[in-house]
């Protein structure tokens, strides 16, 4: 069961990486980054009622910090190799969280340290979703 619930956020990951790859390469137009984070929010909030078990908080929490650290790490990995990119690539123009990354050296290392927490904390997630799940 707790694979379906994981995989049923990786299905929205990939369409919103689709949705972007329409936008960027098709259309040769930025994204409307507001419209997507109004659409993610709601879809994350379907998401968690999905989700909830009022039994069992713990776990509850490590399914909400797998959805976040996993949207942000796999979107970023799968929209760049399917732009051919470097899957490290950070855009100058894309959202505001990766635009802070080219504001100076401090918050490009910055940017990094916080992307390597999101990835043990979708690692970590991962692992007590599955011994405890």
């Amino acid at each position: 069961m707790i694979t379906l619930k994981l995989l049923a956020w990786v299905v929205v990951i990939i369409a919103f990486v689709a949705w972007d790859y329409y936008e960027i390469v098709k259309k040769k137009t930025r994204p409307n980054y507001l419209l997507e984070n109004i659409i993610k929010g709601v879809l994350f909030i379907l998401y968690g009622v999905y989700i909830f078990d009022t039994q069992n908080d713990l776990r509850t929490v490590a399914l909400v910090v797998y959805a976040l650290t996993s949207y942000w790490i796999m979107f970023d990995l799968l929209l760049n190799s399917v732009r051919h990119l470097d899957p490290f690539y950070i855009g100058k123009t894309s959202g505001w969280i990766d635009r802070f990354a080219h504001i100076n050296s401090t918050t490009f290392v910055a940017y990094w340290v916080a992307k390597g927490l999101a990835a043990y904390g979708f690692v970590s997630s991962i692992i007590y979703l599955y011994r405890h799940g």
